[in-house]
Formats: C-alpha cells, sequence, structure tokens
C-alpha cells in the first residue's frame, strides 16, 4: 500500500534541520510499505514524504507529495471511484488529457475548488494531508470507512502524522501509555475510531475533516452525513432491483482498476461469493482492466462443522476456476501468536496469521495489490429477518391498523407471541439505556473473569450498545445506520489492512452502495420471512442457486477449538505470567480456569477470548519496544544524521512509465 508522513509546525515555524531529518527516517521507515519511489518536500512550516504502491496505470503518472499553484501541497493513499464526474467538474484546472490526470490531482483540484467541501466529492478509499499556505492551516481527511488510515500526534509545538502506526511511534517519540478505554472498546465490540491503544496517538476518524492551524488550533467535522441522505421511492418494485445491481457492480468495479491481477476472499457465504462472481463478469466482459482474479479460501477439512468446501466448489464451478485453498492443518490458527509476530497495532487477527502470512505470499507471487472482502454485507443488505425496524416505523407514523396487521403476519411467520413482537415495536424509540442494563446481564456478556474493577471503571456492560453517530428520521433509517456504523468500526481500526499485502476493499460498503441502500424502504431490505430481499432477486442470474437459497452462515468454533488445543503445549508457558492480569484487564485464576474448561470441551466467550490472547501479547511486545526505546533516543541524533545521509544519496522520483 502507498504510505505518506508529515509534519506541521505551528506559529509560523519553518521546518528546522532535526526535522527533516525525522522525515527522512519516516521515509526510510515507509519503505517497507510502499516499494515504488516517492519523495520528500518542505515549504515553510510543513514537510512532506510519501511512497508509492502502485496499483493502476495511473498512479505510475504520480507526483507525490504535490506542490500546488497556490501555495499548497498534498500527499495521500487514495484511489478515486468517480474520477470521470470529477473531471467534467475540474476540467478548468486540469489542462490534461483524461487519461494522464492522476487521482492525487483531482483530490487537490477538488480542494482549489470547494474547500474544505471537497472530501465529500472524493467517492472512493482515500488517507489525505494537505496544506494551504494561504490560510495557514493543514487538512487531514480520511474516506467514508476509513479503508486508508492516517495517525497523528500534535502538542503545542507540531503535528505529526503518519498512514503507518509503527514508523509513527518510533519517530514522534512519545509516551507509550496504554490508552485502556480503547482497550475497553476493543474487548467488548470494537473500537470507537478516532483513539487508539496509545494515549498520545490518534486516527482521523472515517467521514471526518481533521483541521490544525498555524496557532496549533485543531477543529473536526464531518464532511458526509448518512442521515442526510435523500429517500429513494420508485414507483415500480423491479426498478429497486435494477438499482442494486447497478450499484453493486459498480461498487466491485472501483478495485477493480488496476493492472496487476486481483486476490478475494471466498468462504462460500453469500456476501463473498457474490462479490467473485460480479467481479468474473465484468473481467470476462472486458468492462475492467484487472487481467485476472484469485480466490483465496480457508477450508476445514478435520472440522466437518466449520467446513464449507462445498460452498465453495459451487462458485468455483460457476466460474470455471479452482482458487487457493489454505487448509487448517497447511497454516494452524494460534501458530505464530508470539511477542516477535505481535504489531504495533492491536489486532484481534493475530491468532490467524498464519493465514493472512499465507495469503500475502500467494499474492507476492503474482505481484497481486488490491484484495476485495466481503465484509460488510451482512450489514448493509440485512441478513438478519428483524421485524422490529418496519413495526417501529408504523408507530411513529401513528399507523395503528398496519402496525396490527404486521405484528399478527410476522407473529405467524416467525412464531413469536403478538404481545412480543409489539414490545419489540417499541424498543427502537425508546432511549438505548431503558431496562438495557437487565437484558445485557442476562446475556451474560461480561464474563466472571473479567476484572470487575476494569469492567466497573470503563463500562464493559454498555459498550455492547453501539452508539449510532447518525440521527436518522425514522427508526428503519436509524437501524441501517448503525448496522453501517458496526461493520465499519473494525475496518477502521486497520485489523485486516495490518495482515494483508496491498489494499483492502469493501464492495459492499463502497459510498453509492451504502447510500442506496440507506435510501430505498426497509421493506426492500427485510420482507415477511426474507432478509436481503432486494439483494437476492438483483442477483439471481448472478449467483449459483445453492449459494442464492442459502440462509445459513459457517461457525468456524470447531477449527478454533481443534486449533488452540492442538497449541496449548506452546501457548501453555504464557498463562503462567499474564500481562492481561497484572494489568487488571482479568482475573488470573478465573481466566486460567475458564481457559482449563475451554480446553476441556466447556464453552467460552470466543470473540473475547480471541482479543485477550492478542492483548496479552501485545502487551508483552510493547514492553519490549519501551525497553528498546530508551536505548533508540540516547542514539537518536548519530541515526538522524545517517539516515539522512543515506535520503540524500537514495530518494528518488516517482516511477515512470
Amino acid at each position: 500500500m502507498s504510505s505518506l508522513a508529515g509534519i506541521y509546525n505551528f506559529n509560523r515555524q519553518p521546518i528546522r534541520a532535526g526535522q527533516r531529518e525525522q522525515l527522512a527516517i519516516l521515509w526510510n521507515a515507509l519503505g517497507a510499505y510502499g516499494t515504488d519511489g516517492g519523495d520528500i518536500q518542505f515549504a515553510g512550516p510543513v514537510g512532506m514524504c510519501y511512497r508509492a504502491f502502485h496499483v493502476n496505470e495511473e498512479s505510475r503518472f504520480e507526483v507525490q507529495p504535490l506542490v500546488g499553484r497556490h501555495n499548497t501541497m498534498i500527499v495521500g493513499d487514495l484511489r478515486l471511484d468517480n474520477r470521470e464526474e470529477l473531471i467534467a467538474s475540474l476540467r478548468g484546472a486540469l489542462l490534461k488529457e483524461p487519461s494522464a490526470i492522476t487521482d492525487i490531482e483531482l483530490a487537490l483540484a477538488a480542494y482549489e475548488k470547494w474547500g474544505e467541501q471537497f472530501a465529500v466529492h472524493l467517492i472512493g478509499e482515500f488517507a489525505l494531508m494537505l496544506y494551504d499556505g494561504r490560510v495557514e492551516k493543514v487538512l487531514l481527511a480520511r474516506d467514508h470507512i476509513g479503508t486508508r488510515p492516517l495517525y497523528y500526534h500534535y502538542d503545542k509545538q507540531r503535528l505529526i502524522c503518519s498512514s503507518e502506526l509503527g514508523p509513527l511511534l518510533e519517530a514522534a517519540q512519545v509516551s507509550l501509555e496504554v490508552n485502556n478505554d480503547y482497550v475497553a472498546g476493543y474487548l467488548m465490540y470494537d473500537p470507537e475510531p478516532g483513539p487508539t491503544a496509545y494515549k498520545d496517538i490518534q486516527s482521523v476518524k472515517p467521514f471526518h475533516l481533521v483541521t490544525f492551524t498555524a496557532e496549533g488550533g485543531r477543529r473536526e467535522a464531518r464532511y458526509w452525513d448518512l442521515a442526510r441522505i435523500k429517500p429513494i421511492r420508485f414507483k415500480a418494485d423491479a426498478d429497486y432491483v435494477e438499482g442494486f445491481r447497478f450499484h453493486f457492480a459498480n461498487a466491485v468495479r472501483g478495485p477493480l482498476r488496476t493492472n496487476r491481477p486481483v486476490f478475494s476472499d471466498l468462504s462460500g457465504g453469500l456476501d463473498s461469493s457474490s462479490i467473485v462472481c460480479m467481479a468474473h463478469r465484468l473481467m470476462q466482459n472486458g468492462e475492467v482492466p484487472a487481467p485476472e482474479m484469485f480466490t483465496v479460501s480457508l477450508v476445514s477439512s478435520a472440522s466437518p462443522t466449520s467446513d464449507q468446501t462445498a460452498f465453495i466448489r459451487h462458485v468455483e464451478e460457476h466460474i470455471g476456476r479452482e482458487g487457493f485453498h489454505l487448509d487448517e492443518d497447511d497454516s494452524p490458527l494460534f501458530s505464530t501468536f508470539s511477542v516477535e509476530n505481535a504489531l504495533p497495532n492491536l489486532n484481534p487477527l493475530l491468532f490467524c496469521e498464519a493465514k493472512h502470512r499465507r495469503i500475502r505470499a500467494l499474492m507476492e507471487q503474482v505481484d497481486a495489490r488490491v484484495l476485495l472482502c466481503g465484509s460488510g454485507g451482512d450489514e448493509i443488505t440485512c441478513a438478519q429477518q428483524n421485524p422490529s425496524p418496519e413495526l417501529a416505523d408504523l408507530l411513529v407514523a401513528f399507523r395503528f391498523k398496519a402496525l396490527h396487521q404486521r405484528i399478527k403476519a410476522w407473529s405467524t411467520r416467525a412464531k413469536r407471541p403478538y404481545l412480543a413482537l409489539l414490545r419489540d415495536s417499541v424498543k427502537p424509540v425508546l432511549p438505548a439505556f431503558i431496562g438495557t442494563t437487565r437484558d445485557l446481564k442476562r446475556m451474560g456478556l461480561v464474563p466472571e473473569f473479567v476484572s470487575p474493577k476494569f469492567a466497573s471503571e470503563y463500562s464493559l456492560l454498555h459498550r455492547h450498545l453501539a452508539h449510532n453517530p447518525f440521527v436518522c428520521d425514522t427508526p428503519s433509517g436509524n437501524d441501517q445506520a448503525l448496522g453501517f456504523w458496526t461493520a465499519i468500526r473494525g475496518i477502521a481500526a486497520g485489523h485486516r489492512r495490518d495482515v494483508t499485502r496491498g489494499h483492502v476493499s469493501y464492495p459492499f460498503l463502497a459510498r453509492p452502495m451504502v447510500e442506496y441502500m440507506q435510501a430505498i424502504p426497509h421493506t426492500q431490505r427485510v420482507q415477511l420471512g426474507k432478509s436481503r430481499f432486494v439483494m437476492r432477486r438483483a442477483l439471481t442470474d448472478l449467483l449459483p442457486a445453492a449459494i442464492l437459497k442459502r440462509r445459513d452462515k459457517g461457525n468456524p468454533q470447531e477449527t478454533i477449538a481443534r486449533a488452540f488445543i492442538h497449541e496449548w503445549d506452546r501457548l501453555k508457558p504464557c498463562f503462567d505470567d499474564l500481562r492481561i492480569a497484572s494489568n487488571g484487564y482479568v482475573n488470573k485464576n478465573s481466566f486460567v480456569a475458564a481457559v482449563e474448561n475451554y480446553r476441556m470441551g466447556k464453552s467460552i466467550n470466543l470473540a473475547l477470548f480471541l482479543k485477550l490472547l492478542s492483548l496479552e501479547f501485545w502487551l508483552r511486545r510493547l514492553e519490549n519496544f519501551q525497553a528498546g526505546t530508551a536505548r533508540t533516543r540516547e542514539s537518536l541524533e548519530l541515526r538522524l544524521n545517517d539516515q539522512y545521509a543515506r535520503f540524500a544519496q537514495t530518494v528518488c522520483a516517482p516511477e515512470r512509465p
């Protein structure tokens, strides 16, 4: 993936020699992520650096950091999917043939035309740093789901930012104090976007713009709001189906703007299968430049309740090509759990890092730089047959007769009592806290082995209630927006990106797709006894029948349990001196007992268990990193001089065609 970093001095102080060298260190460190050249630029109080990782033909023409004509400068990791619209709107500012215009040039031209409102006009994936010397400010922006990260630290003197957390931690020389509020969100759900696991490092939130002024002032504002999407109401039912086809095809088309092979997850579920089949059709019809697609699937031949090979085969036969099958025994879960393999970012995927390491190797073999993922499909297309949003809409509209009729219909279909459904219709219009504490306790969401003090201080119980940042006009609108918000939190935290080579794209979460599904009536998303209502009708001629009719999902619990038991002898010593216990997250004896019961076949809160194991190794890595930091800072001046000399000798312009 392309990577970037920057420094902005407050109070109009120019970039000092030591900061130039500091940026050179960042530039060299980012070379591990972007291998296709790059550059460093300075202008008064700001310095930016860029490392390229070319994905498409246009990116080979990019010059970054890009210096504008009006005392502006921009650097970014981006792919814009609405290039034609932008080129038409910005034609006067871009005196080139459309095929020669780069995405970064479009982003800068958009800012010069629309100012701080520019980000809402950019559809695609992006993380940007922009300096405007005319008004003396720096802008940091991130796309609507945060696929491409951007971390930063600021104090009274300066802002320093980077798309990669590890190099920033070393270059910024900040305290590595753990942010327990972030850890609490990570353990119980997914962390709220914005904070990171380190108190002194923040990340730009999805669909937000962060502005820093010359005096050091900071302002954060959202540039896009799902609640402002205007409703779509067609006369004909078939028009909703056609609309889904159109937006889904374009959502898959965007990341296929590459001149290299692409990879795609294939689990055999409806979401990944839909993406694979649509990508295959687009390539077969010559509608995209991507030359080839490889699918990659995790299979569990020794775990029958987890294995999805039969469904995977249906899709492979449908597209006429067998993909890569990673068997659990070839890429064992938990086998890479170690301090050495722990990442700078607190990441729950550490337990299956062996699988992702294998995928990285396969992608490197064919120089693939894009991976398609079906995450977000459940939430955006409504995989659950939940009657509450529809019933609540009728309630707030005072359509009591229709409400009565629909409750009776749902009661018959779902075999649930009338009064229970009536109660569910009221819940979406009540404040979230009413009656929830009792319900959450009854669900046992906070196991006994979690420290009561930690659970109380950081309100673990209520972290299962995701706060919806969007305020929509209807209960069903709020429900759909909340689904989007829950889907993007793990993506914005960078979990999958951290273990993948190149860019991970999520077609179901493409912005026009999200907006379309938000705008249509809820009864097009879910109808009586029919989940994913519009999706299944739209993809009838695309998917194999066995996939289209599928209502269940694969269950990985057997595979995970077998793998943990297999790796127990290697992992057992870690449980003798648990950092998650000494840091106050769990009670050691209770946790060890729960783990022992899990080994004997009893159940455990599996998601929390896996996250705690990742936290354990992350804490151990942090100890080692802190110990090394002291030695690093003692020799920092020598390293700066050495790295800056290397930069002066090796810095090169971006690769030219």
